[in-house]
């Protein structure tokens, strides 16, 4: 039997905003392991150590995820696991959107980093910032973010120009696409898709949107550019 192991994790919190500044633990240790017991089923097990400081008083929490799909005699075994951190201290809001952030009209502030970051490192980058990827709200929104392009110099010279991560995907459940908030795309205000999005592909867990205003999605691993929202 062949079989592939796809892993993700979501660290929610681990990087938080005090005061302007950004703090990661540095005394977290995850590990996972899956494995198949004697009845064939496929079972995931975890450990999370962190540091006994008062400063990071728990409890932290951990969910898992485990989803197993069989194409003929070839299986894959995807795990998401999200880590939510205990608070740091007092969390404060930024008062104004970083220096870099364009207004849009009537719709906020973003950035478009055209640095190429995998899903899980561009939302961690976000949040560095004190933003969050970028949520779409209305058609009008997903207009307006088209202008954040930057067609020459191109990146890549291929369909990667065209596209760029944002905050949705369907890692808790198979085709169930959520905000980085844990809003459906429908409760968010919108989901219109590129033609054949989404295709259905349990690999393809983490969401994009291209200069069209279009929806898609693609492999967590993938790098590409990605764009940031302040929300005022």
């Amino acid at each position: 039997m062949c079989w592939c192991l796809c892993f993700f994790i979501l660290i929610t919190g681990v990087y938080t905003t005090f005061q302007g500044h950004s703090h990661i633990s540095n005394n977290l240790k995850f590990s996972i392991v899956s494995r198949r017991n004697s009845t064939g089923h496929w079972i995931a097990q975890v450990e999370l150590k962190h540091g006994a400081e008062s400063k990071e008083a728990g409890p932290w929490e951990v969910d898992v995820d485990q989803t197993t799909t069989k194409y003929g005699d070839f299986e894959t075994i995807v795990i998401a696991a999200e880590i939510a951190a205990p608070p740091r201290g007092i969390a404060t809001k930024l008062l104004e959107p970083p220096q870099d952030y364009k207004h849009l009209p009537s719709q906020g502030f973003y950035k478009f980093h055209r640095d190429q970051s995998t899903w899980l490192v561009a939302r961690l980058k976000c949040e560095e910032e004190g933003t969050h990827l970028a949520i779409i709200n209305s058609p009008r929104e997903a207009l307006a973010v088209t202008s954040l392009w930057v067609r020459e110099p191109k990146l890549f010279n291929d369909w990667r120009d065209d596209w760029a991560f944002i905050g949705f995907h369907d890692l808790y459940d198979e085709g169930q696409y959520v905000t980085v908030f844990n809003q459906s795309l429908q409760d968010a205000g919108y989901a219109t898709w590129f033609k054949g999005e989404p295709d259905g592909e349990m690999s393809q867990n983490c969401g994009l949107i291209n200069i069209n205003s279009q929806l898609g999605t693609i492999f967590c691993s993938q790098k590409l550019p990605f764009i940031c929202e302040y929300n005022d």
